[in-house]
C-alpha cells in the first residue's frame, strides 16, 4: 500500500519535471509548489481529477451507502447492535469526508481563480495550512470515536494502563486494554 502510494506520487508530480507546469519556490505560499502561474492547464487538471473527482465520487459512493442503509433499517424493525456500529462507522467516514472537503476545497479554489496573482500571501499560507490540517485531523477523528483506536493510541504512547471504559468510568488494566486491542 505505501508503494503504490509513492508510486501514484511519484507519478502525479512527474509532469512537473517534464515540463507540464514546474515547481518553484511560491513567495506568496512560502513553500515549494506546482509553479501556479507557469501552466494553468496543470492546475485545472490536478485539481479537477485529483481534489473534485475524488470529492464527487467519494459523495456518489457515501450517498448509495446511506440510501442502502436507510433501506435496511426500513426493513428491519428492531436495529441490531451490527447496524448500529454500521451507522456508527458510516458517520465517522462520513465526518473524515467532510473534513477533507472543508480542507482542500478553498486551497483548490483559490489556486484556480488566482490567475492574476492578486489573492494574499496570508490566504495562501491559511489554505496550504488548512489542506495540512487535513492529515492531523483523520488519527483525531479515528481516536475519538473508535475505542479500540483510542486504546492503540495510548498503548503506542505508553500509558495503556489508564484507558477508561467508555461509559463506565473504570480504569481498565493492561491485560485488558492488550486483549481487547489484541496485541
Amino acid at each position: 500500500m505505501c508503494l503504490a502510494n509513492w508510486i501514484i506520487s511519484f507519478c502525479v508530480a512527474l509532469p512537473n519535471y517534464l515540463g507540464w507546469g514546474g515547481v518553484i519556490y511560491d513567495m506568496k505560499a512560502y513553500a515549494c509548489l506546482s509553479d501556479r502561474l507557469k501552466d494553468r492547464s496543470f492546475l485545472y487538471t490536478f485539481s479537477g481529477f485529483f481534489i473534485y473527482n475524488i470529492l464527487l465520487t467519494t459523495a456518489l459512493c457515501y450517498s448509495i451507502i446511506f440510501y442502502k442503509l436507510y433501506q435496511s433499517s426500513k426493513k428491519i424493525s428492531d436495529l441490531s447492535k451490527k447496524s448500529n456500529k454500521s451507522t456508527r462507522l458510516i458517520r465517522v467516514l462520513f465526518l473524515i469526508y467532510f473534513t477533507f472537503a472543508l480542507c482542500w476545497v478553498p486551497s483548490s479554489i483559490i489556486i484556480l481563480y488566482d490567475e492574476l496573482n492578486q489573492v494574499s500571501s496570508v490566504a495562501y499560507v491559511f489554505v496550504i495550512i488548512l489542506s495540512h490540517l487535513n492529515s492531523a485531523l483523520n488519527p483525531t477523528f479515528y481516536g475519538v470515536t473508535n475505542y479500540q483506536f483510542r486504546a492503540g493510541y495510548l498503548k503506542f504512547l505508553g500509558i495503556q494502563y489508564i484507558i477508561r471504559k467508555l461509559g463506565k468510568g473504570k480504569v481498565i488494566s493492561r491485560k485488558e486494554v492488550t486483549q481487547n486491542v489484541g496485541l
